[in-house]
């Protein structure tokens, strides 16, 4: 039944979830993202766990992200976000 499913039965395990070093360029993050997830729950992974030097949790990197660190005004010309 629907309503005795965990949480733990849905989540993506950390393992499974893209994830790279704060030190990555951004073509490396591209390349990690468009690799081909290790699970199928990973495909639903929004972006990739990015993680300091002590391998601890610093933020999310998210495909949007690195498309406005590329080039910011590719968002804002297309109205895909409020302009800042």
């Amino acid at each position: 039944m629907a309503n005795d499913k965990k949480v733990k039965d849905l989540m993506i395990p950390l393992e499974d979830y893209p994830h790279i070093p704060h030190w990555f360029t951004l073509r490396q993050a591209m390349a990690i993202i468009r690799k081909p997830p290790s699970s199928v729950k990973a495909l639903r992974a929004p972006g990739m766990l990015v993680f300091d030097d002590k391998y601890q949790l610093m933020g999310i990197l998210t495909i949007r992200d690195i498309i406005t660190g590329l080039e910011p005004r590719v968002l804002q010309e297309t109205n895909l976000i409020d302009p800042i």
